[in-house]
């Protein structure tokens, strides 16, 4: 220890401070450079990484694909609804699933069509004074019976159809069935063997010869469902 003693200068002292401050100084270099190539593969764990750390700036475009969303994790506020295109096949949402309400007019002794889909017509008679012949409604609604709402198939043959005052169990391209003589709430539906249907309902047909406010003619009204 004596010889220790005897050597131990302070220029001794202050060189081996010297050099564990440089070594320090090189460690704490070393460690502000580590880089990709000095990480161990899969060292970085999900404890390792600071809440709310990594932003949307951190992350590759498209690098997220809907493998990596949690199922049932995205709601309606999540999803820009104007991108959306139509449905397949919902055209007929845009029609309330097929309901179309009907108005019209007609003069007297005469039929106007109030709706057409391609498969059926619904068509108003104006017949007040009971004189006009409707061909294809021979069958069941009497001809010169008066004014009405009427069907008309326009699809396939060999089809039904039923109204509060007409049917036709055959109900063939070209026939009709009639409803609501002068009176209101009446229905009407026909169906053909394709599927095709239609359910007319509450139609409702008013005669100015009855009741001159309604003007000249006949007016009608009506509710339709079909698909």
């Amino acid at each position: 220890m004596k010889q220790v003693r005897k050597r131990l200068t302070y220029a001794n002292v202050m060189s081996s401070i010297a050099v564990f401050l440089v070594l320090g100084g090189a460690t704490a270099f070393a460690a502000n450079k580590i880089g990709s190539n000095q990480l161990k593969s899969n060292s970085v764990t999900t404890a390792k990484i600071k809440k709310e750390a990594v932003t949307k700036k951190k992350i590759k475009k498209n690098a997220v694909d809907g493998s990596r969303v949690k199922d049932g994790s995205l709601t309606g506020a999540d999803i820009n609804l104007s991108t959306l295109g139509t449905v397949p096949s919902a055209e007929n949402a845009n029609n309330l699933a097929g309901l179309k309400t009907l108005a019209g007019s007609a003069a007297d002794e005469t039929l106007t069509t109030l709706f057409s889909n391609g498969q059926f017509d619904v068509v108003g008679i104006c017949d007040p004074a009971e004189t006009l012949t409707i061909p294809g409604f021979e069958n069941g609604y009497n001809t010169r019976h008066g004014s009405a709402i009427g069907i008309i198939n326009r699809g396939q043959d060999h089809g039904w159809a039923d109204t509060y005052d007409d049917d036709d169990e055959d109900f063939n391209i070209g026939d009709g069935v009639a409803f609501d003589y002068r009176d209101a709430g009446d229905p009407g539906n026909a169906v053909l063997p394709s599927g095709h249907w239609i359910d007319v309902l509450g139609g409702t047909v008013t005669e100015a010869a009855i009741n001159p406010s309604f003007g000249t003619g006949c007016t009608f009204h009506a509710v339709a469902f079909f698909g």
